[in-house]
């Protein structure tokens, strides 16, 4: 198997967690992230990967508070995975999430349900079939007071590897006009301050990705499987009206785990291997509706 020539697809699709957050959603973003890491006890290994990703999300609301939407997303990584030789990959995908969320009449419960459609499989794949992930969740809040609303619910994907299920809980709490923490874990959550009322947030951001990527039957149907955890300052500054600029800075715990079926180790990372906590930026542009902003409504 000639790696250098590996070209496949990849989706990495967050549920729109953003918008069942409540605080605020993205219609639009553009993002860029980096990061360069070694492994503990294979000083010989190294990887950099570079992401690019866009979305687009729309949503209806209607007169009963219940909501409609749909998100578009797509991705692009450019990767080198270095041992003895350099291995280069280019990466890209697509995936479609749509959802419904129904709210009761008391508006203290809310029911959001989905689906998720990925591609992800090498281009060059003739069964294109086996490209394709389906996925959906289920999250249930229950609104306790105006400042905390409690979530629990689950997240399905037929990942490469098989099934893959996740338990979903979060608290959204409002501590004061200032502070807030809000999130779905163990997806992602925010602890948020807002030193400049209306321009300025910062604060932690805290989230974990579980990824698995088809290489297709011209590689004995092998797949990659990656798992990460990031740990991130955040800073995020509205420049104009809605469009808000941010940052991010923190450290990142992730590891690669490529499966060759057909029995190929030409480029398999050792089973025994753990990346170290490496250092992971991140710079994005976005169109942010801040659902907390009575200056925006």
């Amino acid at each position: 198997m000639n790696c250098k020539k590996i070209l496949f697809s990849l989706i990495v699709l967050l549920m729109p967690m953003g918008f069942i957050a409540q605080f605020h959603v993205d219609v639009v973003h553009f993002n860029f992230q980096t990061r360069s890491s070694s492994y503990k006890n294979h000083p010989d290994w190294n990887t950099q990967i570079d992401n690019y990703n866009c979305s687009i999300f729309l949503g209806k609301e209607f007169k009963n508070k219940n909501v409609l939407f749909v998100s578009v997303a797509g991705e692009k990584i450019l990767g080198n995975i270095s041992q003895e030789i350099n291995y280069k990959v280019d990466l890209s995908g697509l995936a479609l999430a749509s959802g419904f969320q129904k709210v009761s009449k008391n508006e203290k419960w809310a029911t959001t349900f989905g689906s998720i459609l990925k591609r992800v499989s090498s281009y060059n794949d003739v069964d294109k079939v086996n490209g394709f992930q389906f996925g959906g969740y289920l999250l249930e809040s229950w609104k306790v007071n105006d400042n905390v609303k409690l979530k629990a619910g689950m997240y399905y994907n037929r990942e490469a590897f098989g099934d893959f299920f996740i338990p979903l809980l979060g608290i959204d709490w409002r501590v004061n006009d200032k502070f807030k923490l809000y999130g779905t874990l163990p997806s992602f959550y925010k602890i948020e301050y807002n030193p400049v009322k209306d321009k300025l947030y910062t604060g932690l951001h805290f989230k974990t990705t579980t990824s698995s990527y088809f290489l297709g039957e011209a590689y004995g149907n092998s797949y990659v499987r990656y798992d990460e955890i990031q740990l991130k300052l955040f800073l995020d500054c509205f420049i104009y009206k809605k469009i808000i600029l941010y940052a991010e800075l923190g450290t990142s715990l992730g590891n690669y785990q490529l499966r060759y079926n057909a029995g190929n180790s030409q480029l398999d990372v050792p089973a025994d291997a753990v990346q170290k906590m490496t250092p992971v930026f991140s710079a994005g542009l976005a169109y942010r509706i801040r659902f907390d902003l009575q200056s925006n409504k």
